[in-house]
């Protein structure tokens, strides 16, 4: 993610993290070429922690390659307590181009690290997404794939995800 697409992704994450509550947890794992988490694990959503996690959204920056591989696998690692409402918004743009990039072995790896039943909602924004593997990544795991155009707003698309799935 570059140019406007990075700035909408910041804007995308601000307004999800205020609307955590305090009995939500939560972490964000940035990725490209590697991974920078927010922390090492879910953290409760207290007022420190929202301010905290702001400023490491205002921090980030796009470099590098898509590795998705990192990502699920960090993703899947953290510590899900609520087996209901365990869940991963994975956001991207691209597809798979640096670490494993074939779909029937991130398939096979994130059904495998998936040990906790977290299920996964893929949201793509763009025209160069690997549209089956993540409408599987979101079958196998119980989730929706969300699709969003070029020109779609991160905001609107991941809003209208959050609205149908956990608001409902």
């Amino acid at each position: 993610m570059d140019g406007n697409r990075i700035i909408q992704l910041k804007d995308a994450l601000s307004s999800f993290i205020d609307l955590l509550t305090e009995r939500d947890r939560f972490n964000i794992i940035a990725f490209s070429t590697g991974t920078a988490a927010f922390r090492s694990n879910l953290v409760t959503s207290t007022v420190a922690a929202k301010d905290s996690a702001r400023s490491f959204v205002k921090k980030l920056t796009a470099l590098g390659l898509t590795n998705f591989e990192d990502a699920l696998h960090q993703s899947l690692l953290q510590t899900y307590k609520d087996p209901v409402h365990a869940s991963i918004i994975f956001l991207t743009d691209g597809q798979p181009s640096w670490g494993q990039i074939s779909t029937d072995s991130l398939l096979l790896f994130t059904k495998r690290w998936n040990s906790g039943n977290v299920r996964l909602f893929p949201i793509g924004v763009g025209g160069e997404l690997d549209y089956s593997l993540l409408q599987n990544l979101a079958s196998q795991s119980g989730g929706l794939f969300t699709k969003g155009a070029v020109d779609d707003s991160i905001y609107v698309t991941a809003k209208d995800l959050y609205r149908r799935v956990f608001l409902s």
